[in-house]
């Protein structure tokens, strides 16, 4: 039983590892974000991911992406190098226009009250 518990890390790194490299990364993936909300698909057709944008609580912009955020512990990363300067703008207008700021609500409910 201990020699499970010793090889199981090890043995869970080699099996995610094989994984990755059986999926030839990195595959381009297309954005494609409109008043309905964001579509990210990968181009080899093998995923699509479609979200609405009342599903994000709050935007974040840095220097190099844009970050949605659905919940406190993740994020939807999307690059700014994979944009034209004016799809940037775009971008910027369909976030300011669609995600308000709902952030309030994650630390409600870490107090234990209900989120609005």
């Amino acid at each position: 039983m201990g020699a499970v518990l010793i090889m199981s890390p090890y043995l869970y790194r080699r099996r995610v590892g094989r994984y990755f490299r059986e999926q030839k990364l990195p595959v381009e993936r297309i954005l494609t974000a409109n008043d309905s909300g964001v579509c990210i698909a990968r181009t080899d057709g093998a995923a699509e991911t479609r979200t609405n944008w009342s599903m994000f609580d709050k935007s974040v912009e840095s220097s190099n992406l844009f970050a949605l955020f659905p919940n406190l512990r993740q994020f939807v990363p999307i690059p700014k190098r994979a944009m034209t300067p004016e799809q940037q703008q775009e971008f910027r207008a369909l976030v300011a226009a669609h995600v308000q700021d709902r952030s309030d609500r994650w630390t409600r409910q870490s107090r234990g009250k209900p989120p609005l």
